[in-house]
């Protein structure tokens, strides 16, 4: 497993991280707001990035670590820069 391959994973672990915690503020908006469809998009986040790391699992220990390390990552920058809106 080559370092090249391990950070490809990371920069996909934080793609999805993005993806995630951009989709859960959007779904925690849309549900303060009463919008429908709120709860089905909290299901489809949740389902997509469940499936995305079930198939990350099948392929290691070191990718599923720096796929994990890119969400949290993500998840930091996202919070930072959520507040910094607010």
């Amino acid at each position: 497993m080559t370092a090249a391959l391990i950070a490809a994973f990371a920069l996909i672990g934080f793609a999805l991280g993005v993806a995630h915690f951009a989709a859960l503020r959007w779904t925690v908006g849309a549900y303060l707001a009463g919008r429908r469809g709120a709860i089905a998009w909290y299901a489809a986040r949740l389902a997509g990035s469940g499936a995305v790391l079930v198939v990350l699992v099948r392929l290691g220990g070191p990718l599923v670590i720096a796929t994990l390390v890119g969400f949290v990552a993500a998840r930091l920058v996202v919070v930072r820069r959520g507040r910094a809106v607010a």
